[in-house]
């Protein structure tokens, strides 16, 4: 489901405003709806790569609420570890394949190659890089005392998951939205402006960039030949 098409702009978008609007006061209610529909947009990309948000997601939030501990050491550790953890499963999802083709020109007949084979992801999940490197931010963002760690699951899911800029960023700070997590207003004024901005960015991206592309595609074809 991209953003400019049919189904987002027809059904997707005009029913979660539609739930979301009336429940926007009730902070938590409207947090598990942003949470539901992004879940959804992110599942519109397959189901089977849901766990490229949901695991990073519950990881960060468990290490951030233990980043406090005392102990300088230990802090650097687990840190160190949560990171890997996360780009552990950006480099499978982005590099898993590059390596198994390496392994395969160089050890054809080794015995472990089949199975990974099995186990190998040939569709990179879309946004994957930007879902990582927020978690990544967070959790440094954390370790060096620049935000307090959110002891609240609901608001951290919402913070992690929001679909807005799920597959195409930019990567939010924690601190620039946290406020927003457990207390927001939203008044006609921003409503107006909000599809005001949606509409001109719409615009620009089909008549100008998606017209712009296809002509540096017919270009790029011309050259080749």
């Amino acid at each position: 489901m991209l953003f400019t098409g049919h189904f987002f702009l027809l059904y997707f978008f005009p029913i979660f405003m539609l739930l979301y609007l009336p429940l926007s006061k009730k902070i938590r209610l409207s947090n598990v709806i942003i949470i539901i529909f992004s879940l959804l947009f992110y599942a519109s990309f397959g189901t089977q790569n849901l766990s490229v948000l949901i695991v990073p997601l519950f990881l960060n939030y468990v290490v951030g609420m233990s980043l406090p501990i005392p102990g300088n050491k230990e802090r650097k550790i687990l840190l160190a570890l949560s990171i890997l953890g996360n780009v552990g499963i950006l480099v499978y999802y982005k590099y898993f394949n590059f390596l198994l083709g390496n392994l395969l020109f160089f050890l054809p007949k080794a015995p472990l190659i089949p199975i990974m084979q099995q186990h190998a992801s040939f569709i990179i999940p879309v946004g994957v890089s930007f879902i990582i490197f927020q978690g990544v931010s967070y959790l440094v963002d954390v370790y060096r005392k620049k935000t307090p760690p959110e002891k609240n699951f609901i608001r951290f899911a919402t913070y992690a998951s929001i679909f807005p800029h799920l597959i195409a960023g930019p990567i939010v700070r924690y601190s620039q939205i946290k406020g927003e997590l457990s207390k927001r207003k939203i008044t006609s004024l921003d409503i107006f402006n909000g599809f005001k901005y949606f509409t001109v960015g719409l615009f620009f991206k089909v008549a100008i960039a998606d017209q712009l592309f296809t002509v540096e595609n017919l270009l790029t074809q011309n050259t080749t030949q």
